[in-house]
């Protein structure tokens, strides 16, 4: 029995120099992927995530799981340092930490691979409070931040494996040196990583304008002295909704309270006077006469304003007499105002629906319809496409559309889907058939 441990003991020791190497390869692989992974993260947060969390198309089914946007748009900084930022430096500090494993001496080394641990342990709880933050605080989820997470819950199995197979390194000593040109060996994968990230932020940068200048382009197209007058037809009359007042001891009080483990947002003031925001233009779906007001701030190529779109749908067999759900577009990005404009069109038609069905049912994230194609839609549910196609490029109806987009803005509303029930906002996490019926039975 004696002998046995004795050879299990050698054996350990034996194996501890490539077991230490090992691992340290493995911290270099993970660090260098994580390190891509945040820099691409940086990308799409420049884009406003507007080919979704990935910066690819994927199936809706599953794009609509996530809300990159939502997670980085929210408050969430380590010592005022935004996330983003902060994944790059542990990256990054676990590539140098890596590399000086492998230049300085023997009896220095355990020191380096004390700071890798403490690192990665670190690391691995402050994923574990991010991810808590996303799923129960933000009731949002971020496909590349849970991603990261699993690389740095890696690290930390990684290190826990090498911490139970050599026990050496508790007696500060990591025997052994690395093998010759291990340092030339990593520049290879160092490089590619290189080379990927280059490739990543020149793409991407080509591809669209980052979602920055879509905002400041929809803010100077919403000022009346930078936009262009149309030309040829005639506009038909619009005047905007007055900017949300300041509250008072006159306006009805509206609460935010939760209903039955559905909640109100609670970011957003609930706005008493909601009934005002309704004019004879609008979309209606249900009665509209009804008391329950539903108000749906969307932009037709946001993947999760379609999925809201069908949840509502799906309400109206059971509530279509006492529910009035009002439909305001809210453009998020500039290419979606001529798409906003042919829904505006499609309205005066009676075919304003089928024109929203159409434009969900073919969106294309990131650049949005062309007008040759926004015309065969039209084309497809019985409009004069060269007559809509004349329009939008006339601007027609850009001012309604603009003047819609600031009025919503008044209201605190800075993203789509955006849900409205008299007055008061829906938290995302709460819009789903189960928590609209408990609203609308409440409100009834």
């Amino acid at each position: 029995m004696i002998r046995k441990h004795m050879k299990n003991s050698k054996t350990i020791e034996s194996s501890s120099p490539q077991l230490t190497l090992g691992f340290n390869r493995w911290i270099l692989a993970l660090a260098l992927m994580g390190f891509l992974l945040a820099l691409h993260i940086w990308v799409m947060e420049a884009r406003s995530f507007d080919r979704g969390c990935l910066g690819v198309e994927l199936p809706e089914d599953v794009e609509a799981l996530f809300d990159c946007k939502g997670v980085a748009d929210s408050d969430i900084t380590f010592f005022g340092i935004p996330n983003v930022y902060m994944g790059m430096l542990y990256y990054l500090g676990l590539l140098g930490l890596s590399f000086l494993f492998l230049l300085l001496k023997d009896s220095l080394r355990w020191l380096v691979r004390l700071g890798q641990n403490i690192m990665i342990t670190i690391g691995m709880g402050y994923s574990i409070y991010l991810y808590y933050l996303q799923h129960y605080v933000l009731e949002k989820h971020c496909a590349l931040c849970m991603t990261s997470t699993l690389f740095v819950t890696l690290l930390f199995i990684g290190m826990l494996f090498t911490l139970w197979r050599s026990p050496r390194f508790l007696n500060r000593s990591i025997p052994g040196s690395p093998p010759t040109g291990e340092l030339f060996r990593v520049a290879a994968p160092v490089l590619l990583v290189v080379v990927l990230a280059m490739a990543d932020i020149v793409y991407f940068i080509q591809l669209a304008p980052a979602a920055e200048a879509q905002e400041e382009n929809l803010v100077k197209l919403e000022r009346p002295e930078e936009t262009a007058p149309s030309t040829g037809g005639s506009e038909p009359e619009y005047t905007p909704e007055p900017e949300k007042k300041p509250e008072s001891e006159a306006d009805p009080v509206v609460e935010a309270e939760p209903v039955t483990d559905c909640y109100y947002r609670d970011d957003i003031e609930p706005y008493p006077d909601y009934a005002s925001l309704i004019s004879p233009a609008d979309p209606i779906l249900g009665n509209p006469e009804a008391s329950v007001m539903i108000f749906d701030f969307f932009d037709p190529n946001c993947v999760h304003c379609k999925k809201l779109h069908g949840t509502v749908k799906e309400l109206m067999p059971d509530y279509e007499q006492v529910i009035q759900v009002i439909y305001k577009p809210f453009p998020l990005w500039v290419f979606s105002v001529d798409q906003i404009q042919a829904l505006v069109a499609a309205q005066l038609e009676g075919k304003y629906f089928n024109m929203l069905d159409a434009q969900f049912d073919n969106r294309k994230p990131g650049k949005g319809l062309s007008l040759e194609e926004i015309g065969d839609l039209a084309a497809g549910i019985g409009m004069d496409k060269d007559r809509l196609i004349r329009e939008m490029k006339q601007n027609k109806y850009r001012n309604q559309v603009l003047a819609q987009r600031h009025q919503i803005k008044n209201l605190g509303v800075n993203s789509a889907p955006t849900l409205m029930i008299n007055g008061k906002f829906i938290a995302s996490k709460s819009r789903t058939v189960e928590c609209l019926r408990q609203f609308i039975e409440s409100e009834l």
